[in-house]
């Protein structure tokens, strides 16, 4: 068995203390780090997120406009049946952006997904701790 460095020890006692990890998986395999991200590939990421943010605010500004002019029952849901289509092409214009991405900087499509799709799995609330 090799000798650990005090940092390593204690993520790997960390780890066993967690019941995340096995004695025997956290000793007998090698620690190998993450590869470190290119500050190009940080950039593209952080220009891509802050796009699609700036386009979810302008739905929701939409939207909010919208229902505040409402006056009927009716009036509200085609708000709402309106948002839901702007926010399902928001999904796919972001996934094809997120595609185009990943293809300039030469990563793997499978690894990297940013979400799920947002209307894939019904909204349930949040049960507290």
């Amino acid at each position: 068995m090799s000798v650990l460095s005090l940092p390593r020890m204690a993520l790997v006692l960390g780890l066993l203390g967690s019941g995340t990890v096995g004695a025997t998986t956290a000793l007998a395999s090698p620690w190998r780090p993450y590869p470190v991200p290119s500050p190009a590939w940080v950039q593209a990421q952080r220009t891509w997120a802050d796009q699609s943010y700036r386009q979810t605010q302008r739905r929701l500004d939409q939207l909010e406009q919208c229902l505040r002019v409402a006056r009927q029952r009716w009036d509200h849901d085609q708000c709402l049946r309106r948002d839901e289509q702007a926010r399902q092409w928001h999904w796919q214009h972001d996934q094809q952006q997120w595609q185009v991405l990943l293809r300039r900087h030469s990563l793997n499509s499978t690894s990297y997904q940013p979400w799920p799709q947002p209307w894939s799995q019904p909204w349930r609330p949040v049960v507290g701790i």
